[in-house]
């Protein structure tokens, strides 16, 4: 577990292609008694390469998606997964 304010979450995706950063705020307990606690859903992936060696687009292939990453590529791109 590790204990971070939005703005160092953030810091620490600087460079990422952040897909989604949702902070959820709720009460709760823990061993010490009741608390507050802050959680943040992250979907995150490295940049697609701007190489020039690159392809211009990115071809699908026909094979099922292996994470949920990879179903939330698909699904943004508009290819039914």
């Amino acid at each position: 577990m590790t204990f971070h304010a939005r703005h160092q979450v953030e810091v620490l995706l600087d460079g990422l292609d952040i897909l989604r950063l949702q902070e959820t705020e709720q009460d709760g307990h823990a061993f010490s008694g009741p608390k507050h606690w802050h959680t943040f859903d992250i979907l995150a992936r490295q940049p697609i390469s701007k190489h020039p060696s690159a392809p211009a687009s990115r071809q699908l292939s026909a094979e099922v998606p292996k994470s949920a990453a990879d179903t939330a590529e698909v699904s943004r791109e508009g290819t039914a997964a």
